[in-house]
């Protein structure tokens, strides 16, 4: 009895403080090996021409997602990111499946801590995770929100070089209202 005490004590302990880190299967999506050759220049659509230097520089990093991509992500506005991959073979430039009819703006856990991140992705993974928040208030509260974070699973299809959802959740919390 003392041990079982004592095995949970110090998993509580060793969990606390961490960022929440959710968990999905990245290794049921294998894309295989990662690609180690020549990065070639993105071809940059004019639609995203106002970000035109953010993924011409994400050619020198390395590669992120589905053997092949470079993630180019940038901020576009406060808590809220965008942004696309390029094929490292070719240059060619996909747009991240964003799926939301409202910004995307990150998430946060009940306690008040921001999550880390609102994309989850592994260079040698066809998986691909967004999650966003909205938020709307709570009549006669000042304190706290409803936070509904909605979380987007995709597969990326590298014959078809297209993204499909697999599963969409919406997980309604309460926040404190600071976070916002």
């Amino acid at each position: 009895m003392k041990a079982l005490l004592l095995t949970t004590f110090l998993l509580a302990a060793a969990a606390h403080g961490k960022p929440y880190q959710p968990h999905y299967d990245f290794a049921k999506y294998s894309s295989g090996e990662v690609y180690k050759g020549h990065h070639h220049a993105p071809i940059v659509p004019r639609r995203w021409n106002v970000v035109r230097s953010r993924i011409k520089n994400a050619r020198y990093d390395k590669i992120g997602f589905g053997s092949y991509y470079i993630p180019a992500i940038w901020g576009c506005g406060i808590s809220c990111q965008s942004g696309v991959m390029i094929d490292a073979r070719t240059g060619k430039t996909y747009d991240f499946p964003l799926g939301t009819d409202y910004p995307l703006h990150g998430c946060y856990r009940r306690d008040g801590q921001e999550e880390a991140d609102i994309f989850y992705y592994r260079p040698n993974s066809r998986l691909f995770v967004s999650a966003n928040c909205h938020y709307s208030e709570i009549e006669g509260r000042d304190d706290q929100i409803v936070q509904y974070k909605t979380t987007n699973v995709y597969e990326w299809l590298e014959a078809r070089k297209r993204f499909v959802l697999r599963r969409r959740s919406v997980e309604k919390t309460i926040v404190p209202s600071e976070v916002r």
